[in-house]
């Protein structure tokens, strides 16, 4: 008997969805995934609408792309012909590169964009308004640039080029160096922080101009310089420089610093060759290091102040007003009609990271009705308390160094400022000073029980064993106490139950055979 096998096959249907191509033109308003995108018409991209390419966006012929709210991201982008391509709004992130070409202009307007490789901007003009653009690099080979309320920023050593570009009310953070091609630069109330991926505080260029630029700083532009620069010509208008490194000026080169500007400059100062330097209009040039005038360079002190605090040498400056020699004796000083005004001429504020702590260390050229230091220490460079206070000098015309050490309990970024503040309560704060703290030993210091109380006494544990004191203040720095002490076995018993302070943020010091230790903590 033959049987018959009947083999039912039952078909299984699997129903995929597949995420729709991305329009070129007209509203997006669904998630939608690509590989090449090019955009044939203007495209809106709605609030919270995710773009997702697998390969590049390409933005010609006039187009513009608004985005507000919206998250697209491509390898490469490349921008080229047309009158103008825009990108509005949105929250753009390239693997690739980012290319602007062409004869064209380019605008990005509240923008956020973020590149993994370089950025290069070519063609005509350039606009980056309210936009925070992130990059290894940026190069920029374009007739003019505007940038506008907007913060660039170039990651690790990366070089960031500008060339006839006009800057206000902006942000740069450039990791390598900031390079001033040829025609003018303006910047205007901005912040610059630059060679901030370098290792050292000298020895790589941070500024450089040799391409023949002119960059002129306004209006309360702060300019952070670690490393040293090459100048063409810089021009500082009631504007702050800082250069941890060496400055050079040799040759037809120009370095004017006017009403009430100031530079700063860590090492040595090279103004040979017909270098020209002016401080004029209550403008402040400060060199801690050597500064070269042989050569046939050109030093004018018109109303202002210049500071050297080591050998100056060639030709004596040309100064209008005030000492005429006091920063050309060979051992350093101060010169010009601001010295007179200046409480404290500051030849130098150094910061130093060591194994357990961060030195401080400030040499002044004279003194005036100079009552006391403050000093304060961030961790966001922007909210500050006070360190300690160090007496001053007085009123003197020689050179006084001071010192402080400070052991921070936690590794990280850590910043600090110096306030000088004379008999009447006048002050004067100087330029911010940056370290990254890479703590061994980060359990040196631990007070206990946290947090403090009032009238119970607490305990200090401490690897040093020679404590010369215990105080405690409030943050102002205005109000003291000190604390007596016994010694235990493994720690020290702190007498805090004679005092009754008002509940609050403290900060204890104490002082050892080598050095200070202080730590914030809380009294309630």
């Amino acid at each position: 008997m033959k049987r018959k096998i009947i083999l039912c096959a039952s078909i299984l249907v699997i129903s995929m969805r597949v995420a729709a191509q991305c329009p070129t033109s007209g509203t997006i308003s669904a998630n939608c995934s690509d590989t090449d995108w090019t955009p044939t018409g203007n495209v809106t991209i709605n609030s919270g609408i995710t773009v997702t390419l697998s390969g590049n966006i390409t933005l010609n012929a006039s187009r513009t792309i608004t985005a507000t709210g919206a998250t697209i991201t491509a390898v490469n982008f490349t921008e080229g012909y047309g009158t103008t391509n825009y990108l509005i709004g949105g929250n753009y992130t390239f693997s690739g590169t980012f290319t602007t070409a062409g004869g064209s202009h380019f605008s990005m307007d509240g923008s956020t964009v973020a590149v993994t490789g370089a950025a290069s901007f070519s063609g005509q003009d350039i606009y980056i308004l309210n936009s925070t653009f992130t990059a290894a690099s940026v190069a920029k080979n374009v007739s003019t640039t505007t940038i506008t309320n907007s913060t660039l920023t170039t990651n690790g050593t990366g070089d960031l080029e500008l060339e006839e570009a006009t800057v206000s009310n902006s942000v740069f953070d450039v990791g390598g160096d900031l390079e001033i091609n040829s025609g003018t630069t303006t910047i205007d109330n901005s912040d610059l922080n630059v060679g901030l991926g370098y290792a050292n505080d000298t020895g790589q260029d941070a500024l450089t101009m040799n391409g023949g630029g002119n960059l002129y700083l306004n209006n309360n532009t702060t300019m952070d310089i670690k490393g040293d620069v090459v100048n063409n010509a810089l021009y500082i208008d009631n504007s702050h420089v800082v250069v941890t490194g060496n400055f050079d000026n040799f040759g037809s080169e120009v370095l004017e610093v006017s009403n009430g500007g100031s530079i700063s400059i860590g090492g040595d100062y090279n103004n040979g060759g017909s270098g020209n330097t002016t401080a004029e209009s209550g403008g402040t040039i400060e060199v801690d290091g050597d500064y070269d005038n042989s050569g046939g360079g050109n030093t004018t002190v018109d109303g202002g102040g210049m500071v050297v605090g080591g050998t100056y040498s060639g030709t004596n400056p040309t100064v209008t007003g005030g000492a005429a020699s006091g920063c050309s004796g060979g051992s350093g000083g101060c010169c010009g009609s601001a010295c007179s005004s200046m409480p404290v001429s500051l030849l130098s504020f150094d910061v130093t990271v060591h194994l357990d702590h961060v030195n401080l260390s400030w040499k002044t050229a004279s003194e005036l009705d100079n009552d006391h230091f403050n000093i304060y220490r961030s961790t966001n460079g922007v909210d500050f308390e006070i360190l300690d206070r160090v007496t001053g000098n007085g009123t003197t015309n020689e050179q006084h160094s001071y010192e402080l050490k400070d052991f921070p309990s936690q590794k990280g970024i850590y910043y600090y400022q110096l306030e000088q503040v004379d008999y009447d309560g006048t002050n004067e704060i100087f330029p911010i000073k940056k370290v990254n703290f890479n703590l061994r030993q980060a359990e040196a210091l631990d007070v206990y029980p946290m947090p403090l109380v009032n009238g119970e006494d607490f305990y200090i544990s401490l690897r040093e064993e020679n404590i010369i004191s215990v105080s405690i203040f409030d943050l102002s720095g205005r109000s003291g106490h000190d604390l007596n002490y016994q010694e235990e076995p493994g720690r020290f018993r702190i007498n805090f139950s004679e005092f009754s302070l008002e509940p609050g943020i403290y900060v204890i010091k104490i002082t050892t055979g080598l050095g200070q230790h202080t730590q914030k903590l809380r009294v309630n």
